[in-house]
């Protein structure tokens, strides 16, 4: 089922991305399928559910088309790894880590709030992800410094 699931994903992901106006009815749908899973996988933290991986990929990916829902769906990643980091499954763990990246760089997240959310991940159990954290924390404040005003911002408050 779940290479199914993917290829499906994958084929509404192409027309979502050519034309997001005549198929924002279908995004919504995906979108409350994704928060019933994400229940769902709340309930059941530490069992790897690929389904949950791949709506949220899916919709990470596309929901760059939809600015109306990026905030809930930011923080619904954000609660997850805040609340329940360290009883995450890690590639569920990993897949969060990464999507907020990707938001970061696409300047739709806070790099402190991100900063604060990979800090609280430093606890866990999982090696791999505190070297990969770490490494991302690193090129993020000397990338940040580098860029003028947004990099002041960060800068700022961090003083």
């Amino acid at each position: 089922m779940s290479v199914e699931l993917r290829v499906s994903l994958q084929r509404v992901q192409n027309l979502l991305k050519r034309d997001p106006e005549s198929y924002a009815v279908e995004f919504e749908l995906y979108f409350s399928h994704f928060k019933k899973v994400y229940e769902v996988q709340m309930n059941n933290l530490s069992h790897l559910n690929n389904e949950f991986i791949y709506l949220m990929n899916f919709i990470s990916s596309v929901i760059g088309n939809y600015k109306k829902y990026i905030e809930e769906f930011v923080n619904l990643i954000f609660e997850i790894i805040k609340k329940n980091g360290n009883e995450l499954e890690p590639q569920i763990r990993l897949e969060s880590c990464r999507i907020l990246c990707k938001f970061r760089k696409e300047k739709l997240i806070c790099p402190i709030k991100l900063v604060g959310c990979f800090i609280t991940l430093f606890n866990c159990k999982d090696k791999a992800l505190r070297a990969h954290l770490f490494k991302l924390i690193l090129a993020d404040f000397k990338h940040g410094s580098k860029k003028s005003q947004f990099g002041q911002s960060i800068k700022n408050q961090l003083q």
